[in-house]
Order: structure tokens, then sequence, then C-alpha cells
């Protein structure tokens, strides 16, 4: 009876660790699949991150092609304000130029001393000399059919003291030094500040020497000739100072 009673409760305690072995096996399994549950959603929520963050760079790439395209709308705006006042100012410019020139061509034959010194006008800014200004002028005349262009070019040679078809392809391309020297000699031949100024005939003298040397040199080597120790260098200096100290004498 005693050996019943022991295998019996041998039997019942096997049956337990094997239901309890059993519990704990379908506890393992819960938890492997809570786990791969889990493992899933982190994978999603990852996913979803991915997919806001390239939603966020998607709208970023927009919010900078719409300003670029902003900044390019603007810039043509821009763009098409500054040629209508370039426009307005080049033809304010031309007429301005034109006016010089007319009134010399109204001169008529040479310009002498006489002449010279009845040329008087408004202020040095609108009739000083602009070789380029004045260029720009001649050939708007020309394009444009207008009147006078062949005397506005013998205008512009008692001036400047050289033919317009010598000078105009490549005056652009002449360092300042050069520019400025022909600006000097039309002012002083026709401002009418300098119709007694004692220094205007070493002025008009310098400057048409200066006007020879730089008609017959290649226009790349002009630089130097203007440059340190060039030959240009002091007949230029000796020009921008009588023309400078003229103009601090007359207060401008």
């Amino acid at each position: 009876m005693l050996l019943e009673t022991k295998a019996m409760l041998e039997m019942v305690r096997k049956e337990n660790a094997a239901m309890q072995a059993e519990r704990a096996a379908r506890e393992v399994e819960r938890a492997e699949r809570e786990a791969e549950q889990a493992a899933r959603e982190v994978e999603r929520a990852e996913r979803e991150a991915e997919q806001a963050a390239r939603e966020v760079k998607r709208a970023e790439r927009e919010a900078e092609q719409a300003a670029r395209e902003e900044k390019w709308t603007d810039m043509l705006k821009e763009n098409a304000a500054i040629k209508r006042i370039v426009s307005s100012f080049r033809a304010s410019q031309v007429a301005l130029r034109r006016g010089f020139l007319e009134e010399i061509r109204t001169l008529g034959g040479t310009l002498s001393a006489k002449d010279k010194d009845i040329m008087v006008f408004r202020n040095e800014v609108a009739h000083g000399g602009d070789i380029c200004g004045d260029v720009e002028a001649i050939r708007y005349v020309e394009d444009h059919g207008l009147a006078y262009a062949p005397q506005y070019k013998e205008a512009f040679c008692r001036v400047y003291g050289v033919q317009f078809h010598e000078i105009w392809t490549t005056v652009q391309s002449y360092p300042q030094e050069a520019i400025r020297t022909f600006d000097i000699l039309a002012s002083v031949r026709c401002l009418y500040s300098w119709r007694q100024d004692q220094s205007r005939e070493e002025i008009e003298r310098l400057a048409l020497d200066i006007i020879r040397t730089v008609m017959s040199t290649d226009v790349m080597k002009l630089p130097a000739c203007f440059g340190q120790k060039g030959p240009l260098q002091k007949k230029f200096e000796r020009v921008d100072w009588l023309f400078m100290a003229q103009k601090r004498a007359s207060g401008y």
C-alpha cells in the first residue's frame, strides 16, 4: 500500500512538473511572440521615421526650389528694370553728347581761338570732353539715320584731334589715361572756363603729343606707355595736374 502511494505521488509530481514545464514553454512562446511583435513595431516605427525624414527632405527641397524660383523671378524683374534704366540713361547720354556735337557743328569751319572763346557751356559735366560718349552718340545718329552724322564726325575731329574712323572701334580698349587725355583736350578746347587760362596751350601741346603716340602704338602696349617709367607717364601726369589745378582754382 505504501509503495502504491509513493508511486502515485511520484506520478502526480511528474505530471505537475510536466504541466509547469509546458506552462513555462507557453510563457516563453508568448514572450517570443511579444518580442517579435515589439520588433515589428520598432521596424514599423523606423519605416515611419524614414518616411517622415524623406517627407521633410522633400519639403525642404520644394522650399529651396520655391526660393530659387522666387529669386530668379526677382532677378528677372530687376534685370528688366535695369534695362529700362540703362535704356533711358543711354538715351539721355546720347542726347546730351549730341547736343555737344551740335554746338561744335554750328560753328562751322575750323575751330579758331575766337570760336573757342564764344563756346559758353553750362557746366563741365554736361559739355566737357567725353570721347566714349561722343563715339556712341555719333554711332547712334548713324544707326538711326539722323541728320548731320558727317558734320558731327568733323566736329569730333576738331575737338579730339583724331578722325572718328580711326578710333571708334578701339577707344573702349584704351587705358583710362589715354581716354582722359582725349577728354581733357576736348574740355580745354571747348569749355568757357579755359578761354584765357595760361596753361591751355601747354595742355593742348602735351595732349596732342600723347594722342599722336597713342594712335601709332598697338593697343595692347598702351598700358605700359602710361605705366611706371613709360614714355607717356610724365606727360600725362603733367596734363592731368594742370587740368585739375585749373579746376580747383575755378571752384569745380
